[in-house]
């Protein structure tokens, strides 16, 4: 039976002393584990969006993008609020990544990352996760270093004719609202916070859309032309990443007319 004696004052103190051991062997456990999980995942912050983990850069962007822009209606993100934020935080841009990539090289992007939904981006050893890097420019040279390290875009065909296309990089799972001579307009959302924002093909950098939205006709969904689908087939294929691809009509303001575009797809 359970004795419920008071304690002898021998015991008092060899409990005492059992209880300071515990204690100093719980603080020291906690800092062990502080230590392992600083080990582990050096960019995990708590000021990440949910779910999420980040770079120190990234949560502090995220931080000044989110509460510059909060209840701003979409027509009064202009160009001005846009320029100063890219200019000294970056501009969030969706990209897709490898979660091999060096942790050290993550931890001086500024980036927020989640894992991905797909099935097929799950398999173990080869899983892909969906990121966001807050970048000042979207030049060729930017993308093949970020490629390196393990960051992808989707890719865009636009057919310019039957025997001219022409291969565009362009953020995760965005498609253009129209299509111009230098590239095409893009609506982006950043925790339910949505803006314009205007990317060139020919590389060179982001800048939002500076000029009154014009009037535009809707894109088009359609099947994906034989000469789109083979000349797509002809690029290396990144089969770990996207599964498929689909096509759309769009409206080239400059050109007056619609192109048909092929857009890669990372989920059935």
């Amino acid at each position: 039976m359970l004795d419920l004696a008071p304690l002898s004052k021998a015991n008092f103190f060899v409990s005492k002393k059992y209880f300071l051991i515990v204690l100093v062997g719980l603080l020291f456990a906690q800092k062990s584990i502080s230590e392992v999980v600083s080990k582990v995942d050096p960019f995990l912050e708590d000021t990440c969006p949910e779910n999420s983990r980040c770079s120190k850069a990234g949560a502090e962007a995220f931080r000044i993008w989110t509460s510059t822009l909060k209840n701003k209606a979409l027509k009064d993100i202009n160009d001005k609020i846009l320029k100063e934020l890219t200019h000294k935080w970056g501009m969030p841009i969706n990209f897709w990544s490898s979660k091999m990539t060096n942790e050290k090289e993550q931890n001086n992007l500024s980036i927020l990352t989640w894992d991905s939904s797909c099935p097929n981006h799950q398999k173990e050893g080869k899983e892909i996760a969906i990121s966001t890097l807050f970048l000042s420019d979207f030049s060729p040279r930017v993308l093949k270093k970020l490629e390196h390290q393990g960051y992808l875009t989707d890719t865009a065909i636009i057919k310019i004719s039957t025997k001219k296309f022409v291969e565009w990089k362009i953020p995760r799972n965005q498609t253009p609202l129209y299509l111009d001579h230098q590239g095409g307009l893009f609506i982006s959302d950043l925790e339910g916070i949505y803006f314009y924002y205007h990317l060139s093909k020919q590389s060179i950098r982001i800048s939002s859309a500076a000029h009154k939205l014009p009037t535009i006709s809707p894109a088009i969904t359609l099947p994906c032309s034989e000469d789109l689908i083979k000349f797509y087939q002809g690029l290396p294929q990144q089969e770990a990443l996207f599964t498929s691809s689909f096509c759309k009509s769009i409206w080239d303001i400059d050109a007056k007319v619609y192109r048909d575009v092929l857009f890669t797809k990372a989920c059935l």
